[in-house]
């Protein structure tokens, strides 16, 4: 997920990866070949 969307903008980095839960959904919104949106949907947090 992080790889695809850093393609469209380098500021999804390992940092961004880092600090996401798993699993998480993301909706990603494009416009032509420019992603202009970027939504969490769905947090993956639950107690072990």
């Amino acid at each position: 997920m992080a790889l695809m969307m850093n393609h469209y903008d380098q500021a999804y980095v390992w940092d961004f990866v880092s600090r996401t839960s798993k699993p998480d959904i993301y909706k990603l919104v494009f416009e032509g070949s420019k992603m202009a949106e970027v939504t969490k949907l769905w947090s993956g947090d639950v107690e072990r």
